[in-house]
């Protein structure tokens, strides 16, 4: 959604969910970078940039939720007595 909100404040159609994934990876600055690269307008990165940081402070871990089976492997873990942790960048 960051992505998306950064593309409105500049005028910019919106990327597919397959587009927007390709990008991730390495964190927001390649992702925003990588943005940068696909479109057919020179923009500045750090206007872009700051644009993203406001709305992913805004919008960060709002849609996100475990993969699917996830849940499942979790209890089964859980009911085999197996200790479990959470690590996460979110």
């Amino acid at each position: 959604e960051a992505v998306h909100r950064t593309l409105d404040d500049f005028g910019l159609a919106r990327r597919t969910a397959d587009e927007i994934t390709r990008l991730i990876g390495h964190g927001t600055h390649s992702l925003i970078t990588r943005l940068l690269a696909t479109l057919e307008v020179t923009l500045p990165f750090d206007a872009v940039y700051a644009r993203f940081e406001h709305h992913y402070a805004e919008t960060a871990g709002q849609s996100g939720g475990p993969y699917a089976g996830c849940e499942e492997a979790l209890e089964c873990l859980r009911r085999a007595d197996v200790q479990l942790a959470c690590v996460t960048n979110k």
